[in-house]
């Protein structure tokens, strides 16, 4: 009897008080194992985050360092001091197959002085109402009602040099030999030496309503000139898109 209580008692095991202990011991390694590797974890990731960076940066900035230079051909600013400083590339009689014009046309501008005649900076970009061209936006009644007419923003200051008031129509024209009317929409937004218009408009062509020539139920609501009709020679050469974002240009009252 004496031994069979002696090996009741050996075979207890383990107190609950030493199996809680053991399993916070445990728990509390494991925690640490798991903060160790998650922290590896992020390490890892931040610097594979900056070598991509670092190496996309290098790319970038070896890819486009010359080609910033080529964005317009008329000059882009109606700085023509700069054009001598910064000149844009050599003629290349083969690019893409075809012979391409840099360096004579930016000498030819400076030579029939087109920043004095187009003392201006035109760009464009994009309205919160319409989307791409527009023509589907602007079809639509309810955001046609909230632009009806295209427009080109003019500094307050060169809007006076030139007599014009806010939400009259005026010609923009550019070295292109285009001209669009559009109304005027005075506002501090742009430098006096840079006007802007948007891009989503189309319909009209340099003064004139094209509605006569839509099929019948087919025009949109709302209709304008295209400013990339006003646009002027030049692309990207690794792209390959056309430059339809800037150019030089002139306002005058219509």
């Amino acid at each position: 009897m004496k031994t069979r209580g002696l090996s009741a008692r050996r075979q207890q095991g383990l107190s609950l008080i030493e199996l809680m202990v053991a399993m916070s011991i445990g728990l509390f390694l494991l925690a640490g194992a798991i903060s160790v590797l998650a922290k590896g974890r992020d390490l890892y990731r931040t610097n594979d985050a900056a070598a991509r960076l670092q190496e996309t940066a290098r790319y970038a900035m070896s890819t486009i360092e010359a080609d910033l230079r080529m964005a317009n051909y008329w000059g882009l600013m109606s700085r023509a001091d700069l054009v001598e400083k910064y000149p844009t590339h050599d003629d290349v009689k083969v690019l893409w197959r075809l012979p391409t014009l840099f360096k004579s046309v930016q000498q030819q501008a400076v030579k029939e002085g087109m920043h004095t005649k187009y003392p201006l900076i035109l760009t464009s970009g994009r309205l919160v109402e319409y989307e791409g061209g527009g023509e589907e936006t602007r079809s639509n009644p309810w955001l046609a009602e909230l632009m009806q007419d295209n427009f080109v923003e003019i500094n307050p200051k060169t809007a006076a040099d030139r007599s014009i008031r806010s939400g009259e129509y005026v010609w923009v024209s550019t070295p292109s030999g285009a001209r669009i009317k559009v109304k005027a929409k005075i506002t501090e937004g742009v430098g006096p030496d840079t006007v802007f218009v948007p891009f989503h408009f189309s319909g009209w062509w340099q003064g004139e309503d094209m509605l006569p020539y839509y099929p019948e139920g087919s025009a949109p609501i709302v209709r304008g000139e295209a400013v990339n009709t006003a646009t002027t020679y030049g692309y990207d050469r690794v792209t390959m898109m056309q430059e339809s974002k800037t150019t030089l240009c002139n306002v005058a009252k219509a």
